[in-house]
C-alpha cells in the first residue's frame, strides 16, 4: 500500500488528493510519536515511584550510617536504582523533572 502511495505521490505529487493524504498520514505519525513519548513518560513515573517506596522502608542508623535492615534489600542495589533513576533527570525538561520528582516523592 505504501508503494502505491510513493508512486502517487511521484506522478501528480500536487494533487489534492495525494496531499490530504499526507496530510493525514503525517498527523497519524504525529499521534504515534506522541502515545510512544507519553507510554515513555508513564513508565519513567512509575520507576521514579518505585525508588522513592524502595527507600522509603529504609532506616538509616544514624550512629554508624548503615542501614537497620527493615527490610530485605540490600542499601547497594537501592542506591544503584537511585543513581540510575536521577541519572535521567538530566536530559529532561525542567516540567518533567518536577513530575518526575513528584513521582519520586509520592
Amino acid at each position: 500500500m505504501m508503494e502505491a502511495f510513493r508512486a502517487a505521490v511521484q506522478k501528480n505529487p500536487e494533487s489534492p488528493t495525494v496531499q490530504e493524504l499526507e496530510r493525514i498520514y503525517q498527523s497519524q505519525e504525529q499521534e504515534r510519536i506522541k502515545q510512544k513519548e507519553e507510554e515513555q513518560s508513564t513508565r519513567l513515573k512509575e520507576q521514579f515511584k518505585e525508588t522513592g517506596l524502595l527507600w522509603f522502608g529504609t532506616r538509616i542508623d544514624q550512629s554508624v550510617g548503615r542501614s537497620r535492615g527493615y527490610d530485605r534489600i540490600p542499601i547497594d542495589q537501592k542506591k544503584k536504582q537511585w543513581t540510575l533513576a536521577l541519572a535521567t533527570l538530566k536530559d529532561k525538561s525542567f516540567e518533567e523533572r518536577i513530575h518526575l520528582l513528584e513521582a519520586l516523592a509520592s
